[in-house]
């Protein structure tokens, strides 16, 4: 089937093509495998139930710290990065409670 989309949802899905990254509504899960196929970071969830989160924001695709601080900022979502290609994100005040 042929469906019709808005400019802005073709341009949000086209926006790899200007070497971004374009979450609108995904869930962090699906937002996560994105950036690991874009960039090798790969990623652990502290709560299983934090991957079903949705997200939205538009990131360099080759850049993971960028994605990392879109999580951090307007999600509050924050990243242990126990080795370069991983990150551990939890919600952030879950490491304040376990402090």
């Amino acid at each position: 089937t042929v469906a019709s989309i808005s400019t802005g949802e073709s341009d949000r899905r086209l926006a790899w093509r200007t070497g971004m990254l374009a979450f609108n509504g995904e869930t962090l899960l699906q937002a996560t495998a994105e950036v690991t196929r874009q960039t090798g970071l790969t990623f652990e969830f502290a709560d299983p139930a934090l991957g079903q989160l949705r997200i939205g924001g538009y990131i360099k695709a080759d850049d993971p710290v960028a994605f990392l601080q879109l999580l951090r900022d307007n999600f509050g979502i924050v990243a242990d990065r126990p080795t370069a290609r991983r990150a551990r994100l939890s919600r952030a005040n879950a490491l304040t409670e376990a402090d």
